[in-house]
């Protein structure tokens, strides 16, 4: 029956702990006032037989009941035969006290009818409501009505209803029973049970209810039933609210009764049991199948007349409300008086409202984040703890508080070891070693109701109301690679609800692995992030080639770029450390990178620089600026040279990483050799490809025109051949400093000594010879060596001089005078003869020369003078003619005479 039969089959409300056959109706035996109506439902055997002394907490595992408390025995067998019966200390203990103002005892005695000896209390669900017309209630006056009454607030047990019902077995049977039965919200317990100072643990929260069951043994006398809800905020003087008393609430099927009660009472049906008498209904001593130790009998011997005392109570239409309750204390009292004494209890858990706690750790960046990774390594991103609070609930109660996350840098096996502390006897309920490193706490409103538990059936068809409800916690960034990290959640009910936890679970994080990718850009650093074009070469081409198209050129100003790209939105933090060395792969010499030492890292050859954000994966940083000029040797075209970037982290975030090498070909420049032949003083006009006449000085010059940014240095090398191949070297090659030429940075120019072609046709036959230059640049840091290439072999020829030669001709003339035959000599007193030249060729006009000559011995006189034809160029090709006049001066013996014009006439070639 429900509560005494109206609605049927959920409790044997019958004086006796047996789970009886259902009978038929048939009238009432001899008077009693027990009809035969349908028996039905659980029983405390069903319930001890399901479940034992210590039950499940889950509900509906104990028969149809929503929770229940287990037998719970009043004392606690030690090793030696020996028991711990604990007690409320003699007249300091009532029910109108906090529960912390209970003083309790494990020595001395009490009265024998107050020992109780087992305890025990269940709640049921009412499936069916009330049928009779006459069990209405009236919620204002709390009084059961007829369903016509227009008080009335329907059904005196509806659906969804809450009956509490209790149940004990007494030591000894003297005298009246008054029996309290508290349901609290909270945890009450007892602690130092075999110490020498036990006490209660828990304490009364508002809205406890105290059922008190009277059961007088005055013949006829039926039991009352007092309702009290612990109301101090309403009146502290006066903490129980009065909510019902019926002191004719006799469990005898017929219903209408908020609650009833009832004892296994000796009752004379006149037969006995061989009349035919179902055996729940044979009323007086009753054998019970857990221990039981009556007065003056033997362990598990029966239960006596009124030693068994069972009752139940609407719960719900006396709160007018659902209500969780988690612990249970049974007591028993002096009277049913509110100040009465307080003599024995036993206590335990009532599980109506069970709350428990399983948690999972989420990586809150996974595809799917309702995966549980606790007790797992995960990368120290964000991840939060999930707090899936399991619980029971009667009607549609759902938990409502607060979860606590605690994060603490410890194992879980640390913080438990720190929790279970004990302080004299006491769980030291503070975790006081360790200091959370983050701590959340989230209301439950805010939390995500999976399941109420409604849809849920049990084994029995009873709606087991088991449902669930997550809370989350927020993201945690806050965990350290390497270290164990444990989660401490604990769910603080307002007030409905039991908390529930401390539960733990570890996670340890490991350090992230960055990946580092590297660029080489032109051009002046200028720290943290810009965007830049590649210019590394990976890979070498092999063989390298020069010149080749993916080189940069020596003299160019480049550094290099890392990103640091890390994961879970935790930037990198930490340093690049750049390393250049002098070949391909990064490996060998290590170049001058930081002459300066301007980053403090004690090394030349390493650049060290503190990555800067760029978003929340990423950091970057660049090296130092690197000048190229001067890096390839005299001799070499091109060199590869190579970086490589470390990144240190700062922090334990992430593992160290490193970029791979890259390789960067620089080159020199290749320049364009220009050559010229120049005659001495001339440094302007080429006359290599002429013909020259010899005696001429003449020098080579070489111009080198190039596109690098700097003047040229290095020598340029002369040969000077005595042929026209260069084939010939004429002395030895000859080195000349490469100087500027004044023009665009980039060009330079040589010049030869001076060589003079006076000797140069010495023995030779012919009238000419050749000779030739071929000129070659060294090169230098910034260009590569060259040839002359315009031309490659400078030709110039060396001839002979052609002399002026002039033909003339020569006339003499000579006069010889003789005598007349006399003998007189022509020469005797006078022998001159004079000459008059004239140029033309008629002795006409004046004489061109005169000239007197003595005649000779031989009477002959010779013109000195001789008239020369040809002497002008202008002559040549033409006639001339010259005449001369020849006198004799006469003397003493002969006249003077003039001979005769003599005319010469020339034609010249």
């Amino acid at each position: 029956m429900a509560v005494d039969g109206d609605p049927p089959e959920i409790f044997e409300f019958d004086g006796d702990v047996t789970d009886n056959v259902v009978v038929g109706d048939e009238p009432p035996v001899n008077g009693s006032q027990i009809p035969m109506v349908h028996l039905g439902g659980d029983d405390w055997s069903l319930l001890f037989d399901e479940c034992g002394r210590i039950p499940s907490s889950n509900a509906g595992d104990c028969g149809t009941s929503q929770a229940f408390t287990g037998i719970v025995q009043d004392y606690d067998f030690l090793g030696d035969d020996s028991f711990i019966d604990l007690k409320f200390t003699k007249g300091s203990s009532k029910d109108e006290q906090f529960v912390g103002d209970w003083e309790i005892t494990n020595s001395g005695g009490q009265p024998d009818k107050n020992d109780i000896t087992n305890g025990y209390a269940a709640a049921y669900e009412v499936t069916n409501p009330s049928v009779d017309p006459n069990h209405c209630w009236d919620a204002d006056t709390k009084a059961v009505v007829p369903c016509s009454d227009p008080s009335s607030d329907g059904p005196l047990h509806e659906a969804g209803d809450l009956i509490f019902t209790v149940g004990a077995d007494r030591y000894a049977v003297q005298g009246d029973a008054t029996l309290g039965a508290w349901f609290f919200q909270g945890d009450v317990g007892v602690t130092g049970a075999d110490t020498d100072n036990p006490q209660f643990v828990g304490e009364h929260v508002i809205g406890d209810l105290l059922l008190i069951f009277n059961f007088p043994q005055s013949s006829g006398s039926d039991p009352e039933i007092i309702i009290y809800e612990w109301r101090p905020d309403l009146d502290p003087s006066s903490p129980l609210l009065l909510l019902y008393d019926d002191v004719a609430a006799k469990c005898d099927g017929l219903g209408g009764k908020l609650g009833c009660g009832i004892s296994n009472e000796a009752i004379d049906f006149g037969k006995g049991q061989d009349a035919g008498i179902p055996i729940g209904y044979q009323i007086g001593p009753i054998t019970v199948p857990w221990d039981y130790l009556p007065k003056g009998g033997v362990l598990n011997g029966p239960v006596p007349a009124t030693g068994f005392n069972e009752g139940a109570v609407n719960v719900t239409k006396a709160l007018g409300e659902q209500r969780c309750f988690t612990s249970f204390l049974l007591e028993t009292r002096s009277s049913e008086s509110v100040s009465a004494t307080l003599k024995d209890f036993v206590v335990g858990k009532f599980p109506l409202c069970n709350t428990s706690l399983s948690t999972e750790i989420h990586d809150a960046e996974a595809a799917d984040t309702y995966v549980d990774i606790q007790s797992t390594e995960v990368a120290p991103g964000d991840v939060h703890d999930a707090a899936y609070l399991i619980f029971t609930a009667p009607g549609d109660l759902l938990p409502s508080g607060e979860v606590k996350f605690e994060l603490f840098e410890a194992t879980c096996e640390d913080l438990v070891a720190d929790y279970n502390n004990l302080v004299d006897g006491v769980p030291d309920m503070s975790i006081d070693d360790f200091t959370a490193v983050a701590t959340h706490t989230e209301d439950t409103d805010n939390g995500t109701l999976i399941t109420d538990g409604s849809d849920v059936d049990d084994l029995n068809g009873n709606a087991s109301r088991v449902g669930q409800l997550r809370v989350q916690s927020p993201n945690d960034d806050t965990l350290e690679p390497g270290t164990a990290y444990a989660y401490w959640v604990n769910f603080t009910s307002d007030g409905d609800f039991p908390d529930a936890g401390p539960h733990c679970e570890e996670i340890t994080a490991f350090q992230l692995t960055p990946t580092v990718v590297t660029e080489i850009h032109e051009g002046t650093s200028v720290g943290g992030n810009h965007s830049g074009t590649d210019i590394q070469d990976n890979p070498v081409p092999n063989p390298l080639t020069f010149p080749w198209a993916g080189a940069q050129k020596v003299g160019t100003l480049i550094h290099d770029k890392a990103f640091v790209t890390g994961d879970k939105s935790i930037t990198p933090a930490g340093d690049i450390v750049f390393r250049l060395y002098g070949q391909e792969g990064c490996t060998g010499e290590l170049l001058t990178l930081d002459p300066g030492d301007s980053d403090g890292d004690g090394s030349a050859t390493t650049n060290t620089v503190n990555v800067t954000a760029v978003n929340d994966d990423d950091s970057a940083a660049e090296s130092l600026t690197f000048d190229t000029a001067g890096l390839i040797p005299m001799g070499s075209n091109n060199r590869v040279i190579s970086f490589k970037a470390t990144y240190t982290p700062s922090t334990n975030a992430y593992t160290g990483a490193s970029a791979a090498c890259e390789n960067i070909v620089i080159e020199k420049y290749v320049p364009k050799l220009v050559t010229h032949i120049h005659a001495d003083g001339d440094h302007a006009t080429d006359i290599q490809d002429t013909e020259q006449l010899v005696g001429i000085s003449i020098h080579d010059q070489a111009v080198l025109t190039g596109d690098a940014p700097f003047n040229p240095a290095g020598t340029v090398t002369f040969q000077l051949y005595s042929d026209g191949t260069c084939t010939t070297a004429n002395g030895a090659a000859e080195d000349v400093t490469m100087t500027a030429d004044g023009g665009d940075s980039g060009d330079g120019k040589a010049e030869s000594s001076s060589f003079d072609t006076t000797s140069y046709l010495v023995g030779i036959v012919g009238s000419n010879r050749k000779l030739s230059y071929t000129a070659s640049y060294g090169g230098d840091s910034y260009y590569v060596a060259v040839d002359a290439t315009e031309p490659a072999c400078e030709v110039l020829t060396i001839k002979k001089r052609t002399p002026t030669i002039y033909t003339q001709v020569k006339i003499e003339d000579t006069a010889v005078v003789g005598g007349d035959g006399s003998g007189l000599s022509v020469t005797s007193g006078g022998n001159e003869v004079t000459f008059k030249i004239f140029a033309n060729g008629s002795c006409s006009g004046d004489p061109a020369a005169t000239e007197t000559e003595n005649l000779t011995a031989g009477l002959l006189a010779v013109l000195s003078q001789t008239a020369t034809i040809g002497d002008n160029a202008g002559e040549r090709g033409t006639t001339t003619s010259v005449s001369y006049l020849a006198t004799y001066n006469g003397n003493q013996y002969y006249d003077s005479k003039t001979h005769g014009c003599e005319i010469v006439s020339v034609t010249l070639p």
